[in-house]
């Protein structure tokens, strides 16, 4: 008897995660869209003085994949502001060229598994990837 109540509760919490995270992984909606849109244009409008502002193409797929490019970007020192639109897979930010450059971005964001304009992912970073975070990659 104990043993089926450990099961029983050991299935009603994977039914109920389940949902929540395929929700999380692949949450893309037009406001959601036009949001992102909207932020790329303010970085663009609004770098400081001693700041550039750089665009170029991201693979991934989702939002988990929007949290860790953007998430792994911010971690560097030198950045004024990020954003990676889901749908067209360009990546906007503004940073400091004193502290960094496009290629160290870049490097960064493929060191967690995610092609980033000239720099490939390695095959490891990217094999580590969720199963649904892991996009079609081109030849660079």
């Amino acid at each position: 008897m104990k043993y089926l109540k450990i099961s029983l509760a050991v299935l009603v919490v994977a039914l109920f995660a389940t949902p929540a995270f395929s929700q999380s992984c692949h949450s893309s909606n037009a406001k959601a869209g036009e949001t992102e849109a909207a932020s790329s244009a303010s970085i663009l409008e609004n770098v400081p003085t001693d700041f550039e502002a750089g665009q170029f193409i991201v693979g991934g797929e989702c939002g988990m994949c929007k949290r860790t490019i953007e998430g792994a970007v911010n971690s560097l020192t030198g950045i004024q502001a990020v954003n990676w639109d889901v749908e067209s897979k360009m990546l906007t930010v503004s940073y400091n060229p004193k502290a960094l450059t496009v290629q160290t971005i870049q490097e960064k964001i493929a060191s967690v598994g995610y092609d980033a304009g000239t720099v490939r992912a390695t095959d490891e970073a990217y094999n580590n990837l969720h199963g649904c975070c892991q996009y079609e990659r081109v030849k660079l």
